[in-house]
């Protein structure tokens, strides 16, 4: 990754190093500070829109974090800057766009993609990039291109498995932690939330994996609920 065209657009963004591809799809992202974020999928113009969430939230008393979330920021919402948004997301060309308000993530599969789009489409709000991502080096994103995770330090276990979030029956979720409790930690290892979700008489499951040496174990946990296995990832050591 270039970091010297990248400051030319922010000279105050920070820049981080991709471990992992995002969405098991692309290696670069940037994320932008971009108040009202959501209204990037609204159909009405811009200003209206805008107008109207102000108006919504004055007489709307969320409360807590999730209310503060909900209306962050909505003063420095830049209506400009929103319709670049939405026009971007109508017409993506490989591009992908998160909404996490008060900020949007962009994704590509290649840095020039992402030059280009700040160069012809977000240069007037450069200094709304916060930060910039990307592999390290040519070697790095080799390795992120066969599926694997960087990892800085050896966590002792060879591959990272990823269990798919969605609702289980209480008999899959017992089978499963049953499954992986035969196995030892020598084999698996699963983080204690994990095993206090897998216990749970919630049917959901989410955010749960687990490491092992062993990347078989992902056909046996399909076995107990086909699908249930959603990335095996070999992690790589890189210095």
């Amino acid at each position: 990754m270039d970091i010297s065209k990248w400051i030319q657009f922010n000279p105050k963004l920070t820049v981080e190093h991709t471990t992992k591809k995002y969405f098991g799809k692309y290696l670069y992202k940037i994320v932008v500070y971009c108040p009202a974020g959501r209204l990037i999928d609204s159909k009405d113009p811009m200003d209206r829109a805008l107008e109207h969430r102000r108006e919504i939230t004055k007489h709307i008393n969320y409360g807590g974090y999730w209310g503060h979330k909900q209306t962050r920021d909505l003063e420095y919402a830049n209506i400009e800057f929103l319709d670049v948004l939405r026009n971007i997301r109508k017409n993506p060309q490989g591009i992908k766009l998160r909404v996490e308000e008060p900020r949007v993530q962009i994704y590509a599969n290649t840095e020039q993609e992402l030059l280009d789009l700040v160069a012809e489409q977000l240069n007037p709000f450069a200094n709304n990039i916060e930060s910039v991502a990307g592999p390290a080096d040519s070697h790095a994103e080799a390795v992120l291109n066969t599926g694997a995770i960087l990892r800085k330090k050896d966590v002792g276990y060879k591959y990272k498995i990823i269990i798919r979030d969605g609702r289980y029956t209480a008999d899959d979720k017992l089978a499963i932690l049953s499954y992986l409790t035969n196995l030892g930690p020598e084999t698996a290892k699963v983080s204690q939330s994990g095993f206090d979700m897998l216990q749970k008489s919630s049917g959901f499951i989410w955010n749960l994996y687990l490491y092992t040496n062993d990347p078989s174990i992902s056909t046996f946990l399909n076995l107990i609920h086909p699908g249930v296995v959603l990335n095996c990832h070999e992690l790589v050591i890189l210095e």
